[in-house]
């Protein structure tokens, strides 16, 4: 199957299943019970086909369309070359562009995974959109006040999960004075403690939150797509790793949904969230993630790849994710083993997605941004200290 082609009936027929969002119940060596706990989600065929089709129609990442003429034929005047010579490869990391504090990135027991992702994505967009240093969280808990379902098939309570495409589609569909991000100091996350299982859909009403005070105006949010392999045979690993680079390169952060089956694969990968160090690097191809049987359930997860150190042979992505910090991941991430198989089908559908947000906001950059502040936890990027610049009268950003 390649891109901008239809989708066949057999093939359609073959991606009826996708992974639900939901998260699993953990328990560790200890007996501890983590608080990332959801019931698992009952998704209907309808659904599971439409987000697939939704992920196989969705607009391809506009460096990866580049990246599809480069990797026919490269050479040393490629301009995409560098992605493809290991000798020229430098660590990249957007966290510096992302204002967040890792005890309080955490979902808890909401399954809204995607939500976090989606939003820090936006975080980092309105940081390069401002050319300067990041200024405020952007809020989670806006969404899940007050998200109404744009399409009757998506799940009606945030916190049973959801797709990114539904995430990007309910920020459309505003209007006005609601088409906007919210800083995070003005509707603070209410809802860790919010499980599927209650059927509530948030403990904090739209009406009761500040969306007036502080707004970030958006035009639109487009989800587009980093082909891999999954759909289009031709595109190898080292060539799915190098448009992963390229956004990242290009200041977006890529949005990462595992898909995986059973719930005991969800367990086992939050058991090593909690147990090994941000040092240590998850292979999930040695964990058997893209191993589900005909009649197993299938669990998922989405996480942000903000940045990547190496290449295809002892290469990984750093990963921000929404579990919060332990004592051994103060800042909230984790390395994921960047050799892998970027073609994983589960039962026909994508076991990894990859995604970017073309976010566009509709103000213009402010005549004045803020630096970082001493004390906010910018995650993997606590030993690197941007240098601010002067790029005009009163204005501040980022020298790279």
């Amino acid at each position: 199957m390649h891109r901008n082609r239809g989708i066949s009936m057999a093939a359609q027929m073959a991606l009826v299943t996708l992974v639900s969002s939901g998260e699993a119940l953990a328990e560790d060596a200890r007996g501890y019970f983590d608080p990332h706990e959801a019931s698992a989600m009952q998704i209907s065929d309808a659904t599971f086909l439409r987000w697939m089709e939704r992920y196989a129609r969705a607009p391809e990442d506009h460096v990866s369309l580049a990246m599809e003429h480069a990797s026919q034929a490269v050479g040393w005047g490629s301009p995409f070359a560098k992605y493809l010579q290991p000798s020229q490869q430098v660590p990249q990391d957007l966290l510096m562009y992302m204002p967040y504090i890792g005890e309080e990135r955490d979902q808890g027991s909401c399954g809204n995974c995607y939500a976090w992702a989606a939003t820090g994505a936006m975080e980092i967009a309105r940081a390069v959109h401002d050319n300067a240093s990041p200024n405020d969280r952007l809020s989670v808990q806006y969404y899940n006040s007050c998200h109404v379902p744009t399409d009757p098939l998506e799940p009606g309570i945030p916190c049973c999960g959801g797709s990114l495409e539904e995430f990007a589609d309910w920020y459309n569909d505003l209007s006005g004075s609601s088409k906007v991000a919210i800083p995070w100091e003005k509707a603070e996350w209410y809802d860790k403690h919010l499980s599927c299982e209650s059927l509530q859909r948030t403990t904090k009403d739209c009406g009761a939150l500040d969306t007036t005070t502080i707004q970030y105006p958006i035009s639109s949010i487009g989800v587009q797509r980093i082909e891999t392999g999954f759909f289009d045979a031709d595109v190898n690993p080292r060539t799915a790793i190098a448009r992963i680079k390229a956004a990242i390169d290009d200041k977006r952060p890529v949005i990462l949904t595992i898909n995986m089956g059973k719930d005991e694969r969800y367990r086992e990968f939050v058991y090593w969230w909690n147990n090994k160090t941000e040092a240590d690097v998850l292979d999930l191809d040695a964990e058997h993630y893209c191993e589900v049987g005909p009649t197993e359930g299938i669990f998922g997860h989405t996480m942000l790849i903000v940045g990547y150190s190496g290449d295809y042979g002892d290469g990984y992505w750093n990963v921000l994710n929404s579990f919060g910090v332990t004592p051994d991941r103060r800042h909230g991430t984790l390395r994921l083993k960047m050799n892998m198989d970027y073609r994983c089908n589960i039962r026909g559908g994508a076991g990894r997605m990859f995604r970017t947000l073309d976010v566009q906001f509709s103000d213009g950059a402010p005549t004045k941004n803020f630096l970082m502040s001493s004390s906010m936890d910018i995650g993997a990027s606590w030993q690197f200290e941007p240098e601010p610049v002067s790029r005009g009268p009163e204005r501040t950003a980022l020298l790279y």
